[in-house]
């Protein structure tokens, strides 16, 4: 007999997203692999142009509520809804360097803006991720406490919540202009609809109720 909540994972679509900041120093690339109400999430953080350079990273299992609770890390997945081009889509890339299952997302650029292309080589995977349900609980804690001390601080919090707000204005100026193009044959029906494609999608239906209401009004 199968286990309920393991079939409502398994039955569930899968959503995969990334958040990479980029720095000369210290880049870090937070992985969220979503499963109906829970989420693999893999962390790696490195120097760049350090090739000697371990990488320093870890991979834990975490259910929706428990990580909205961890508040810095709940922003860093809202980030990456936000940038990574397909959430329900991973690409496969075979050159001479890469092979494996590709994560395409924009890039948040050292702190000073968001990258206007999609890289499609943010992340690789040599197979498909998976959520799995089986895993040692006491690892997989120690790793969840670990997640919970480096991301659940005050500074993170605030520099994340700068950062999405910033992503979120870029926004808001991107639509600013197209809509002085098109203001004067355009009904504000289709603004709401064109608006509602680009960021409904990503969000839920409180926060698109503000962003609405201040974009429009």
């Amino acid at each position: 007999m199968i286990d309920k909540s393991i079939k409502k994972i398994t039955d569930n679509k899968m959503e995969y997203s990334c958040y990479y900041f980029h720095s000369n120093r210290n880049t870090e690339i937070t992985i969220f692999v979503r499963s109906g109400d829970m989420f693999k999430i893999k962390f790696e953080t490195f120097d760049p142009f350090d090739e000697e350079e371990e990488v320093i990273g870890y991979d834990f299992i975490i259910s929706y509520d428990e990580m909205k609770n961890m508040k810095s890390l709940y922003v860093c997945y809202l980030l990456s809804k936000l940038l990574t081009k397909n959430i329900n889509k991973l690409e496969y890339l075979e050159n001479s360097h890469y092979k494996g299952w590709a994560i395409t997302a924009k890039k948040n650029w050292k702190g000073l803006y968001f990258t206007e292309y999609y890289d499609n080589e943010c992340y690789l995977f040599e197979d498909i991720p998976e959520v799995t349900l089986i895993f040692d609980y006491d690892i997989n804690n120690k790793k969840k406490e670990y997640c919970n001390n480096n991301f659940n601080n005050n500074d993170k919090f605030e520099r994340n919540i700068g950062y999405l707000n910033k992503y979120i204005n870029n926004e808001y100026e991107k639509i600013d202009k197209e809509l002085i193009t098109i203001e004067h044959y355009v009904k504000k029906d289709k603004i709401k609809e064109m608006f509602s494609s680009r960021i409904k999608k990503f969000i839920n239906d409180d926060t698109y109720k503000v962003i609405l209401s201040k974009t429009l009004t």
